[in-house]
């Protein structure tokens, strides 16, 4: 009796090759893309830090040179003063006349950027003091401290008065300008830093950055306006860089001092505004990762459905041919590896063909002689000592 062919059981989807193949294709994919991707987001976003720290201290050289101007005629002044002998005569004498024409000295040096002087003797005596209300009705009234004596010469860091910055700069004027001599008094000179007109020195630089003028030992800091926080990290970072603030906002900043000055200019830009412009760029490479990915997970189920597709009728002919179907072949037309092995599995089972083709034959003609003969054949069990005899018998 034959034996029954039993169909062969459909393999389950993730154990078949046809949705395997794609499915690891696809994570590979995905994961090159990924790291490329990433890879290629963090050098943008370095470049774009890069230029924004070039922005930024290209901002500040810019910053410095437009204020230069005002820092020299500061520095001019202070050595007029310096050397102007009414001043030291009148810290000589103390005469009215003396006194008078000192006034007009002081007079003839104040500025909006410094709106009131004073004369002082070595002892901490007020001779004199000279201001003039500020030209501009919206720079507001901005009050200076008084009665506090000078001790020696101060450079002019800045100060907060409300809401307005103020600097005091404390002049020596000795006896003989040129070469020193003996401490005559001192002359302080209160004022503001300005910028008219206002939002001025922002269009100059660029809408976009953050502009503070201010003096580190202080801490007090200015954007041409009101007083503002100091910038972020300034004192503990380089002169340039990263920095993130009290609220965790990232900064791309460069800080340069004002030459002549004890204050320093810090011009700083938001990252999120330097990297913007890589956004587009990177939202249309996740675009193209995705559709690259789409097109080469469909390519893959093609190419995994033909390579597949030998493999799953050799795999159902050896299900039947291990039950008892020696007569199945498959299509072994192709030179690659798949159809050199379907050539070996038909050649295969056309052996296994003949040779049971033989066997049953030979079965048949043993079976035929015997009956033929009535030769009587018995078989013994050892094990159990039973004895069985054929019909002849």
């Amino acid at each position: 009796m034959s034996p029954v062919l039993q169909a062969p059981r459909e393999p389950r989807r993730l154990r078949s090759l046809r949705w395997r193949l794609p499915l690891l294709f696809s994570a590979l994919v995905v994961i090159m893309l990924g790291t490329f991707i990433w890879a290629t987001r963090q050098a943008v976003e370095r470049s774009l830090v890069r230029s924004g720290f070039y922005r930024a201290d290209a901002a500040g050289k810019q910053l410095s040179g437009i204020l230069a101007p005002a820092v020299r005629a500061r520095a001019q002044e202070h050595a007029r003063l310096q050397s102007d002998s009414a001043l030291r005569t009148a810290l000589r004498t103390r005469a009215p006349q003396a006194l008078a024409s000192a006034r007009k000295v002081l007079m003839r040096e104040v500025t909006l950027q410094a709106s009131r002087s004073e004369l002082w003797d070595p002892r901490g005596n007020l001779l004199l003091a000279v201001s003039v209300p500020r030209p501009d009705p919206g720079l507001g009234v901005l009050e200076f401290p008084e009665g506090k004596a000078p001790k020696g010469p101060e450079p002019g860091e800045m100060e907060a008065s409300g809401n307005s910055n103020y600097h005091s700069v404390v002049l020596e004027i000795h006896d003989d300008a040129a070469h020193g001599g003996a401490l005559l008094g001192y002359v302080r000179r209160f004022g503001q830093f300005v910028f008219t007109p206002k939002g001025a020195i922002q269009r100059l630089v660029g809408d976009s950055a953050t502009i503070k003028v201010g003096s580190v030992a202080t801490n007090v800091w200015t954007d041409f306006d009101d007083i503002v926080p100091a910038p972020p990290q300034l004192v503990s970072q380089p002169d340039h860089g990263e920095y993130q603030d009290s609220d965790g906002r990232h900064w791309i900043g460069s800080s340069v001092s004002l030459a002549g000055t004890p204050w320093t200019a810090w011009i700083g830009f938001p990252r999120s505004m330097i990297v913007e412009p890589a956004r587009p760029f990177m939202n249309q490479m996740v675009l193209l990762a995705l559709l690259f990915t789409a097109g080469g997970a469909g390519l893959v189920v093609l190419l995994g459905v033909r390579m597949t597709r030998p493999l799953r009728a050799l795999s159902t002919a050896v299900e039947q041919m291990a039950a008892g179907d020696y007569t199945r072949r498959v299509a072994a037309h192709d030179r690659d590896e798949i159809g050199r092995l379907g050539s070996a599995f038909n050649s295969m089972t056309a052996q296994i063909e003949n040779a049971s083709t033989q066997l049953r034959k030979s079965h048949r003609q043993t079976h035929f002689a015997l009956a033929a003969a009535r030769i009587g054949v018995w078989e013994s069990d050892l094990s159990t000592c039973a004895i069985r005899c054929s019909e002849s018998m």
